[in-house]
């Protein structure tokens, strides 16, 4: 399960109670246009 939106540590912390696997938010990373992930690796 992936829970999204995830805003703040009360959030998370709850979510973890109920067994969510997986998280996605602005409380763990935020958007950012040069973002590690979006390199090109040639």
């Amino acid at each position: 399960m992936v829970a999204e939106y995830v805003e703040d540590g009360e959030t998370l912390a709850l979510l973890r109670k109920f067994g969510v696997d997986l998280v996605q938010g602005y409380h763990l990373d935020r958007p950012i246009p040069d973002h590690p992930a979006l390199q090109i690796k040639s």
